[in-house]
């Protein structure tokens, strides 16, 4: 009898969420019951669908690796040196004959209808639809305190690999309060010794299965020194490329563009008595469009058309001055003075520290989600930090990897 295990059942855990579980029953017409129930019934009427054949069973235990992948989730992206490595990097049909032997030592190559311990186990492989990369399932049992009791957990690291891009990708559930499966220590009163047991944390975990994959296919990943400019560069990339100043306003620009010529020549020859360069210009051009974006009081001109708007920026110069600008809710930064006063700062170095955007759900005109980009060391985290579709993260990944 199948069943899903409790780290994907449990409300809290939020890995299988109710508006995706009555996606799965409105695309399959044999799962009855209404949608109008609550999500442990939801459930309910998904195993019993299973129950009903083999092939139903499948579907349903695909359905949950797919589920359980997405959702909310901390995205770490590497990127592969293919140089150091010495070896070309291995195309799709060779990551997956070299990574079949390994599930073969797996009873089902899924994430349910195994028995997981404290070590790390792969337990599925699949190629994508458009086949631009491959994805790795790996799960282990870790111990969740709650700060009342200790709960097993099945926890899922994933990693997916983009061979022409040349990067590699781990994502996890961010998890507070985890411990090492068979390191429970308890006090002489028998509770939980929190202070005494070994603790995981979301990085060391995806770091773990990034290091199954790329020690198994025998790559290599680029150091700091030489992705953290890159990375920065990316971000600025995204920030530029939705920042565009918008049609109406550059119409209202161009209009007064005499005005503005001559507003320049008399604060560099009249009151300054300064010669007139590219910099000067760009000051006067800046803080007449910085006015007339935020006093323009329709901020759909910000957002309309675009996949995606900045909330926030940080960044830092070669003097080491550093940039913190932010909007109020869920405004688009671009339409706040914060964003213009220091836009001549960040469009010179090219280069923003970390970014929180919105990214408009594909397929909607009005339905958007956080993303934060911030950059590591030698890696780039993105945090979703909400529940997101598979097709809404793997269209961020692309569009900030410039593909």
């Amino acid at each position: 009898m199948f069943n899903m295990p409790d780290s994907f059942k449990e409300k809290n855990e939020d890995y299988i969420t109710v508006p995706a579980l009555k996606a799965f029953m409105r695309k399959n017409n044999n799962i009855k019951g209404r949608l109008g129930v609550d999500r442990k019934t939801l459930i309910d009427n998904v195993l019993k669908y299973a129950e009903s054949s083999p092939e139903a069973e499948e579907e349903v235990i695909n359905w949950i690796d797919n589920a359980v992948k997405e959702g909310i989730k901390d995205v770490y992206i590497k990127t592969i040196d293919q140089m150091e490595s010495g070896n070309p990097m291995p195309n799709l049909n060779d990551i997956e004959k070299r990574v079949s032997p390994l599930l073969d030592r797996v009873s089902r190559k899924n994430l349910c209808g195994n028995r997981y311990d404290d070590v790390l186990k792969l337990v599925k492989f699949e190629v994508s639809g458009d086949e631009r990369y491959c994805s790795f399932f790996f799960a282990k049992m870790v111990y969740i305190y709650d700060g009342d009791s200790l709960k097993a957990r099945q926890y899922p690291i994933f990693v997916d690999l983009y061979p022409e891009q040349g990067i590699i990708v781990g994502r996890a559930k961010p998890k507070k309060n985890m411990f090492v499966y068979s390191d429970a220590k308890y006090d002489k009163d028998g509770n939980f010794d929190k202070g005494s047991a070994l603790s995981l944390d979301t990085e060391s975990e995806i770091m773990e299965a990034l290091k199954f994959v790329t020690n198994h296919l025998r790559i290599e990943t680029k150091g700091a020194a030489f992705v953290n400019d890159d990375y920065k560069e990316k971000m600025y990339n995204l920030l530029n490329k939705y920042t565009t100043t918008p049609k109406v306003i550059s119409e209202m620009i161009s209009e007064n563009s005499s005005k503005i010529d001559d507003i320049i020549k008399t604060i560099g020859q009249e009151i300054c008595k300064v010669d007139i360069d590219s910099d000067l210009e760009q000051d006067v051009y800046n803080v007449i469009e910085k006015y007339l974006s935020i006093t323009y009081p329709d901020k759909r001109i910000f957002t309309a058309g675009r996949p995606a708007y900045p909330l926030r920026v940080a960044a830092t110069d070669e003097e080491e001055s550093k940039v913190d600008q932010r909007s109020a809710k869920e405004e688009p930064l671009q339409s706040k003075a914060v964003f213009f006063d220091n836009k001549k700062m960040i469009q010179k170095n090219k280069k923003c520290d970390s970014i929180f955007f919105m990214f408009r759900i594909i397929n909607s005109e009005d339905k958007f989600f956080k993303v934060r980009f911030i950059v590591k060391r030698d890696y780039c985290l993105i945090k979703f930090t909400e529940h997101t579709e598979e097709a809404d993260i793997q269209n961020v990944l692309f569009l900030f990897n410039g593909s």
